[in-house]
């Protein structure tokens, strides 16, 4: 376990994720340097068991409104995510900065991307053709296995398990996010990747691990054409279209901050509304075990219908 230690401020140093600068004083060597000014910046200090305690003695679970989001994990520390623009850490001694990195990249810094104003996916995605499809779905769907999958058949790496969508332009575009991919061993030896490869990523889940990538990633915003919900093994194989309606039922359980169980605002349901009206969606189903995707990937790439200029802006 890496101990949570105080940080001076001379140890900050910028990163880019997610199409932001973020400045922070806890080293991410899993993130491209950038310069600043910053976007996001990240606090970390040092706090007792005791503050902690105390902070979940006298304030509730989750305290949330427009701007904050305050929480704890008992001994572990306080969180607060204010307004898109600062993420403050507290740490006690026993907290595992390696579980820290990969918490505030899966969870923190999209609560903060969402507070300004963007969708969040729970999805991963490649590039196919110079645009974005995704991979939407519940947790042990499959969205890291076939995003993995698509990577190894030439699919640059967008993003995995979290994709960031910008619906303020003409079409909704999707930053990258960091060259890395949950895989836990039986999965990845299925697609023929060494499991040793495999990064433990949390210490009290041995079969949490990742791969990752040194190349294949795009660096770059991409406009998104295409989302794909992973359907069950009980649905027919194959890709099938969606009434944008079923899409959004379907949908709205995968995206923030109703996936952390959070208290959803009608400007989450009107943007998902508003990127359903421009994006197509397809209800993808295949054997849990497929270990060739290569045919699944030619009839993605057949089935991607082309761009529709009619529909093709978000904003409204």
């Amino acid at each position: 376990m890496e101990p949570a230690e105080p940080h001076q401020v001379d140890d900050r140093r910028c990163y880019r994720v997610f199409g932001l600068v973020v400045s922070l004083n806890l080293p991410m060597p899993m993130l491209p340097p950038a310069q600043g000014p910053a976007d996001i910046e990240v606090q970390v200090h040092q706090a007792s068991v005791d503050e902690v305690s105390a902070f979940l003695d006298t304030s509730p679970p989750l305290e949330s409104d427009s701007a904050a989001l305050r929480f704890a994990f008992a001994e572990v520390g306080i969180f607060e995510v204010l307004a898109g623009r600062r993420i403050i850490l507290r740490l006690t001694s026993q907290a595992d900065l390696d579980n820290i990195r990969f918490y505030l990249l899966g969870t923190l810094l999209p609560l903060a991307l969402h507070q300004r104003g963007f969708l969040i996916l729970h999805a991963g995605a490649v590039v196919l053709e110079g645009e974005a499809v995704a991979f939407a779905g519940s947790s042990g769907a499959g969205k890291s296995t076939i995003t993995a999958a698509f990577n190894g058949l030439g699919c640059p790496l967008l993003t995995d398990d979290i994709t960031i969508i910008d619906l303020a332009g003409e079409r909704p575009l999707v930053h990258p996010s960091h060259p890395h991919i949950k895989l836990d061993p039986a999965a990845a030896q299925m697609l023929g990747i060494d499991p040793t490869r495999l990064e433990l990523l949390h210490s009290a889940e041995p079969t949490k691990r990742g791969l990752q990538l040194t190349q294949l990633i795009q660096r770059d915003p991409v406009p998104l054409r295409l989302i794909c919900l992973l359907g069950s093994e009980d649905d027919p194989a194959g890709l099938q279209p969606l009434h944008p309606a079923i899409a959004y039922r379907r949908l709205i359980p995968q995206v923030y901050p109703t996936l952390l169980n959070l208290p959803a605002k009608p400007a989450d349901f009107q943007a998902l509304a508003r990127l359903l009206k421009v994006t197509p969606v397809l209800n993808l189903a295949r054997p849990r075990q497929l270990t060739n995707h290569a045919p699944l990937l030619e009839q993605l790439r057949a089935t991607i219908p082309p761009p529709n200029e009619s529909t093709a802006r978000c904003r409204g």
